[in-house]
């Protein structure tokens, strides 16, 4: 008799993110010293509402297109030289696409992934593509 289906479930996952870590200590072995550093001193600081114009900032907020707020976030962030800047929805930092070219994919299905999401897992990569591809322009 096999295992019940929740059992299965949960062995497949335990090997989803067995597979995970594996492709993460590969991405680790592939960064080399200095590569992560940020590209100026500000860069660390990241970008957050009280960067954005007065007329970004209403632009952005009467606008309708998804993610319209952290799209012109990412912008300002690009245009300030920093690495990243605040999302206004959930507080986390997200990478700006300049600062992840800096380095190769991390497969954690990053909002500005420059590498297509190379090393994203399989089950996941579809649902990291398609969030990309609904938020993109970038």
């Amino acid at each position: 008799m096999g295992d019940p289906p929740a059992r299965q479930a949960l062995q497949l996952e335990q090997g989803s993110i067995q597979d995970r870590l594996r492709a993460l200590e590969r991405d680790v072995a592939l960064v080399r010293p200095g590569e992560l550093e940020l590209s100026s001193p500000s860069a660390g600081t990241p970008a957050t509402l009280q960067d954005l114009t007065a007329e970004e900032l209403a632009a952005a907020r009467s606008s309708m297109l998804p993610l319209a707020l952290a799209k012109a976030l990412h912008r300002r962030a690009v245009a300030l030289g920093r690495d990243a800047y605040l999302d206004p929805t959930s507080g986390s930092w997200v990478f700006t696409s300049a600062a992840l070219k800096r380095r190769p994919c991390c497969g954690n299905g990053c909002r500005h992934c420059p590498h297509g999401h190379v090393n994203v897992p399989p089950g996941e990569r579809r649902r990291a593509l398609d969030a990309a591809a609904a938020s993109n322009s970038w």
